[in-house]
Formats: C-alpha cells, sequence, structure tokens
C-alpha cells in the first residue's frame, strides 16, 4: 500500500485526461466505447505522456493556507 496519495493524483489526472479526450460524448456501444480507449491509451503512450507537478509538499501547504484564510 502507499504511504502517500502522489498515485492517485496521477490515476485522477489520467482519468480526467481520458473523460476529456474519448469519454465527453455518447458512445454508441461497448466496442466502440472500447475502440476510443485503445486509441486514448495507444496515443498517451506514443506520446509518452507525463505529468508536470506545478509545485511540490510545501507549495502546495502554502498556496492551501493562503485559501483558507482568506
Amino acid at each position: 500500500m502507499p504511504k502517500d496519495a502522489s498515485w492517485l493524483n496521477m490515476v485522477e489526472i489520467e482519468i480526467g485526461n481520458m473523460n476529456q479526450w474519448c469519454l465527453n460524448r455518447r458512445m454508441e456501444d461497448r466496442g466502440f466505447l472500447i475502440s476510443e480507449l485503445a486509441a486514448w491509451k495507444s496515443q498517451q503512450n506514443q506520446e509518452k505522456a507525463t505529468i508536470n507537478w506545478m509545485f511540490n509538499v510545501d507549495g502546495a501547504r502554502t498556496k492551501l493556507t493562503g485559501h483558507m484564510t482568506s
């Protein structure tokens, strides 16, 4: 079991990307859904897609603390 939630953040980001790219419309049937997801996965792998973290834990705490006090 992971000791932090960073892996979960990556999963949530990928699911969001997948939703925008191929799940933002009605799917005709299960076969079409599977082919759309396979195309998305292939494109992600071909592009060697990565996640670019915008700040570290300390930066996130500072930002969140600022939002909570304002």
